[in-house]
């Protein structure tokens, strides 16, 4: 049951939407819906979902997921927009099946609102509405079902998996609630009476009923599935050949069932040594685990992070509902004969970075006759889907206007998403510089941090350790604080140097700290200084002012001032700050003009890295 095409008019924040949903071919491609909170996401999903359901309900009316004459979604005028008279939605399916409802602010009269142009979808809902009435609900779901057992509504409810996993979907972890981990999965048993199925469309907290399940399949295929070869064994001293049974492993529909299920847990549970298959306890404690080759890597499937279980319920719960379809006559050997829609609302819920960046999408592409529809904030889900699936594999749309776009355009998170190609290229940019130093590395806040501590080197006599180091700039305080978030890393890139310093301007709050070869360092503050950001404020009045004299547009002053606050009158003292124009010139000038003496408040930076120098020395002949 696939989706073909969703249209939405002046409902809520959503002007006018109209996406029609990509396909390769006959596959569907996955769909993610992005944008702030508040511009319609989940009420685009509603919608879908309301038709799920009442597709489930037409083809299975004793199986209802809501009350006798109910529906899944809330109809009411609330959700017209603000300034309009009406609002209509519609969804497609295929099979020419749809659903829609239309609401107006006032009860039906003569005239159609004037925003309901003829010839429209929206104006035929109109023309069927009952007079005296303020809304209009119709789908055709019921009219297919003349002949239940040929209907094309319930051939799609039976042939495909159909799931929906709200933004509350999620277990409760196993140390809030113990049972979970003492809890035994049971044989799962199916009903088979007529208009009614154990399947649901509405996902949420199945790691029980995936456990139960699970169980159930193993059980069919070790009791069913083992397949024997007799043959017959010569043996010394027996005079004729004994007829021994040969264990051939398993094969039937279960065996293919586990073998996707624990493909799909290695997938998603990264363990070291991999995940190789299931293991279910003994009579007296009949728990589920994962399992290496021969050691258990989760005692518990109740016992994964919350991250492993969303991955696991989303992916294994479509196995399971797929599992359970009507139709047997083609055989379930591979994720790629599963077909269905499966709806998420905020996928990216309690995912890892690297879930939402790597795994997620690996496992999506898993399903390609599945078609996804999903919201989202993250752009690393959707860089990882483009990376996986390619830039044209699936949609992208931005909610309110359903707009189609690039990752680049994303108006919500565009910049979280080149902040974060900027910041992968940065570590690779700065990892490549220490592979390739001869000299161990200081890292600093900027271009200009470089020129002064090599004019201090000049002046203050420290040449020597000057010639042990490589100086280059870090990307600011972002940068540094960047690189010693990754200082694992750096530290083992710089196995063949002396070690790496991270060397912050005196403003910044990091404290200095040591990890392996990667050493942080900031510099020091004096108290009487006026510029109280950045490495010129090291430099004292004095020198400061012979600059000014120089040029004044060096320095920008904020006079000193009084300000009331609570009632209450403070003083705010003279703030000096370099001019961002002007940085680079008055580096150049107190670099050429300036004297030991302007530079003397550099000397406490060279007793940090003489000191380090020396402990890596020692380190070094201890380890000789």
């Amino acid at each position: 049951m696939y989706v073909k095409r969703v249209r939405l008019e002046n409902y809520g924040p959503i002007p006018n939407l109209d996406i029609e949903l990509p396909f390769a071919g006959d596959d569907p491609k996955p769909v993610v819906l992005v944008g702030e909170n508040g511009t319609g996401k989940s009420l685009v999903l509603s919608h879908i979902v309301n038709g799920m359901i009442e597709a489930k309900h037409a083809a299975f009316p004793k199986s209802r997921e809501t009350d006798e004459k109910k529906v899944f979604k809330l109809r009411s005028g609330q959700y017209i927009a603000v300034g309009s008279e009406h609002y209509y939605g519609r969804v497609d399916f295929e099979g020419d099946q749809f659903i829609e409802e239309l609401w107006v602010s006032q009860r039906k009269q003569a005239d159609a609102p004037a925003a309901l142009s003829e010839g429209t979808v929206a104006y035929a809902a109109w023309t069927r509405m009952q007079s005296g009435s303020t809304n209009h609900f119709d789908h055709s779901f019921d009219g297919a079902m003349a002949d239940a057992d040929q209907s094309v509504v319930h051939e799609m409810l039976s042939d495909n998996c159909l799931l929906y996993f709200p933004a509350d979907r999620f277990e409760e972890p196993a140390w809030l609630n113990l049972r979970h981990l003492q809890s035994k999965p049971r044989h799962t048993v199916r009903t088979r009476l007529e208009g009614e199925t154990d399947r649901r469309v509405v996902a949420s907290c199945l790691l029980h009923d995936i456990q139960d399940w699970l169980f159930s399949v193993a059980y069919d295929r070790a009791a069913f599935e083992s397949k024997t070869e007799g043959v017959m064994v010569p043996l010394l001293g027996v005079e004729h050949p004994v007829h021994l049974p040969l264990w051939r492993g398993y094969e039937g529909d279960a065996t293919s069932v586990y073998e996707l299920v624990v493909d799909l847990v290695r997938r998603a549970v990264k363990k070291s040594p991999a995940v190789s298959r299931l293991g279910i306890g003994d009579r007296h404690r009949r728990n589920l685990s994962v399992m290496s080759a021969d050691d258990t890597v989760v005692p518990s499937i109740f016992q994964l992070s919350s991250g492993e279980a969303a991955l696991l319920v989303l992916f294994l719960s479509i196995l399971r509902d797929f599992d359970f379809r009507q139709n047997r006559t083609v055989r379930f050997n591979s994720t790629k004969d599963v077909r269905g829609l499966v709806v998420i609302d905020e996928v990216d819920l309690h995912l890892h970075v690297r879930h939402q960046h790597e795994v997620l999408p690996e496992l999506i592409k898993m399903f390609p006759r599945v078609q996804f529809v999903m919201t989202t904030h993250s752009p690393l889900l959707v860089l990882g889907l483009g990376n996986v699936l390619g830039e044209d594999g699936f949609g992208l749309y931005e909610l309110p206007s359903g707009s189609p776009i690039d990752p680049e355009e994303f108006s919500e998170f565009g910049e979280a998403y080149k902040a974060f190609r900027e910041t992968a290229s940065f570590r690779g940019e700065m990892q490549r510089k220490i592979e390739s130093a001869q000299r161990t590395v200081v890292f600093v806040d900027g271009d200009t941090d470089c020129k002064y501590l090599a004019r201090a080197a000049q002046l203050l006599n420290h040449d020597d350790t000057l010639k042990r180091l490589e100086v280059t700039p870090g990307g600011g305080e972002g940068g540094l604080k960047n690189l010693w978030r990754v200082r694992d890393a750096l530290s083992r890139g710089a196995s063949s140097i002396e070690g790496v310093v991270l060397l912050h301007d005196p403003e910044s709050t990091s404290a200095h700290q040591d990890c392996g070869r990667v050493h942080r360092r900031v510099m020091p503050r004096c108290s009487d200084h006026p510029i109280s950001k950045g490495i010129e404020h090291l430099f004292d009045r004095k020198t400061l002012d012979k600059a000014r004299e120089h040029k004044d547009a060096f320095i920008d002053i904020d006079g000193a001032r009084e300000k009331k606050v609570r009632g209450e009158i403070q003083k705010v003292p003279e703030e000096w700050t370099v001019n961002p124009d002007e940085k680079t010139n008055l580096c150049n000038w107190l670099c050429e003009n300036g004297t030991a003496e302007d530079f003397q408040h550099f000397e406490p930076i060279f007793a940090m890295l003489e000191e380090v120098l020396e402990a890596s020395d020692t380190a070094a002949s201890e380890g000789d």
